[in-house]
């Protein structure tokens, strides 16, 4: 009868020669893999800087106006993105992103950050 150990032991032998033999197998047929980037690419906006500036501009008057940062916020979660991400795009805090958000429900009455999408 074998005990514990002596199972054990014999594993680690079987498992050594098979794995021996399938490491000798890899080395004369290597996968090589293309060269990924290791960063994801950077993210634009859509619009070039002059007409990002324009519809600013246009969209600061009045009470329901939009701060240029809440405008970034929103273009980059209307790309799928994450607070977090966002927040690492813009090099601000994940919270101030949160807050932009608020601020920006607060003034279009909206419920959630879905219904701030037709101001883009």
């Amino acid at each position: 009868m074998l005990n514990d150990i002596d199972l054990l032991q014999k594993f680690l032998l079987y498992f050594r020669d098979k794995a021996g033999l399938l490491i000798k197998e890899a080395k004369k047929s290597p996968i090589i893999l293309p060269n990924l980037p290791t960063k994801p690419p950077k993210r634009s906006f859509a619009l070039d800087e002059k007409a990002k500036h324009d519809f600013i501009s246009k969209i600061s008057q009045g009470k329901n106006s939009i701060t240029k940062r809440e405008y970034q916020c929103l273009t980059l979660f209307s790309q799928g993105l994450t607070s977090k991400e966002i927040g690492r795009e813009l090099k601000i805090h994940p919270k101030t992103v949160d807050r932009h958000f608020e601020n920006l429900k607060a003034k279009h009455s909206a419920r959630n950050r879905v219904e701030l999408l037709p101001l883009i």
